[in-house]
C-alpha cells in the first residue's frame, strides 16, 4: 500500500502558512520532474509509539485536512497534475535530528517497532498512482516544536531517484 495514497487531503484554504521557498525537490519520476514545492509540513502524533509524517507537495493546498481513507475515494479540488513526496516514521523512541534509513515496505513486518518509509505519489485526475521507496535516507538536521528541516534521497520502486531538502511547518488541526 502506497505511503501517500493512504492519505485524504479534503481542500480547506490555508494561505500564507507554509515555509516552502526552503524546500525542493531534485530528480525525474518516469521522466517528469516534480516542479515547484507549494506545501511542504508535518503531521506527528505521540503515544506508545511515535510516529511523523513528512509531506512536501506541488500544490498549495495539500495541508488541509489528514484521513487516512484517502484512497477510498475522495478527490482534491487543484486540478492535475498533483505530485507529493512523503516520508513516515513509526518508532518506539524519539524522533529526532540525526540520519535515518528508508526502507522498502516489504521489509518491515506488522509487529516491527520502528520503521522509515518514503514514497511518491500523484494524481492523474482520476485517481492517485505511486512509487514505494525501495532505500535511502532523509536526514534531520534541525527540529523545534514549530518546525522540521532536513533533507532526503530516496531510490523508488521504478529505478527513479529523488532527493531533496525541506523546511516544514506543522499542518494545524489534523490527526494521523
Amino acid at each position: 500500500m502506497n505511503l501517500v495514497g493512504r492519505v485524504l487531503f479534503v481542500p480547506l484554504i490555508v494561505a500564507g502558512l507554509c515555509s516552502c521557498a526552503d524546500s525542493k525537490v531534485k530528480g525525474r519520476v518516469d521522466d517528469e520532474t516534480f516542479g515547484k514545492v507549494l506545501s511542504a509540513f508535518y503531521i506527528e502524533e505521540s503515544g506508545n509509539y511515535n510516529e511523523l509524517k513528512l509531506v512536501v507537495a506541488n500544490y498549495p493546498e495539500a495541508c488541509l485536512n489528514y484521513s487516512s481513507y484517502f484512497h477510498l475515494g475522495a478527490e482534491p479540488s487543484e486540478p492535475p497534475p498533483l505530485k507529493v513526496v512523503g516520508i513516515q516514521f513509526f518508532v518506539s523512541g524519539e524522533i529526532g535530528e540525526g540520519t535515518w534509513d528508508i526502507v522498502a515496505p516489504s521489509e518491515t513486518y506488522e509487529d516491527q517497532i520502528q520503521w522509515v518509509h518514503g514514497g511518491f505519489d500523484w494524481w492523474d485526475g482520476n485517481a492517485w498512482q505511486g512509487y514505494d521507496a525501495q532505500s535511502g535516507s532523509v536526514t534531520l538536521t534541525a527540529r523545534t516544536e514549530s518546525e522540521i528541516e532536513g533533507e532526503f534521497e530516496m531510490t523508488l520502486d521504478n529505478g527513479d531517484e529523488l532527493s531533496g531538502r525541506f523546511r516544514l511547518d506543522p499542518c494545524p488541526d489534523t490527526e494521523i
